[in-house]
């Protein structure tokens, strides 16, 4: 409860269990700039578990998550951040984070993203419901063909969180800015 509590996301599995994320600031010793905190809820609304926080950076501000569920449970959580656990360090990037349907950790905290010039922000995810999920963002340029501002990119992954595919850019449209993505997926 110390500092502020902001920009929650919730994703539902196919038996009700929910999972929260939301940016957490101020707080936390050893990332007082921001981090990404959790909790899952049985069907019934009760915690289960107890919080945990979803970034392993934890240097700088970790923000505006977003998660998706499949229908086994298991869950993945994004953020922008202003520092990357891979190879961006120009400003913003897009972080991820698997979990297994207990809330353990599934690998490791990874870049979506793989244009690393300017910011990358505002990511959104959906899963599949065999744990394959998809990862859209807004990208401050493109390694395609929109260099006018603000494009839309994604990346695919599978359900062991291999990517598939390189990074890709969704808009056809390059006149302007394109903003704020939304992504699903169709359940079969």
């Amino acid at each position: 409860t110390t500092g502020s509590q902001s920009r929650p996301a919730v994703a539902l599995d196919a038996q009700g269990r929910m999972v929260a994320v939301w940016q957490s600031t101020g707080g936390e010793l050893g990332n007082p700039d921001g981090s990404v905190q959790g909790q899952r809820f049985s069907a019934a609304a009760v915690a289960q578990g107890t919080q945990f926080r979803v970034n392993s950076s934890t240097y700088s501000i970790q923000g505006r998550s977003h998660v998706a569920r499949s229908s086994n449970g298991e869950f993945v959580v994004v953020w922008d951040s202003l520092t990357s656990t891979g190879t961006d360090s120009d400003t913003w990037s897009v972080q991820g984070q698997r979990f297994n349907a207990d809330g353990s950790p599934s690998g490791t905290e990874f870049q979506v993203n793989t244009y690393t010039t300017g910011g990358q922000r505002l990511p959104r995810v959906a899963a599949g419901g065999a744990g394959e999920f998809v990862v859209v963002w807004q990208s401050q340029g493109s390694g395609a063909s929109d260099t006018a501002g603000y494009s839309v990119q994604g990346q695919r992954y599978s359900s062991t969180g291999a990517p598939q595919g390189g990074e890709f850019q969704v808009n056809a449209l390059t006149t302007g800015d394109q903003l704020r993505p939304s992504v699903a997926v169709e359940h079969g």
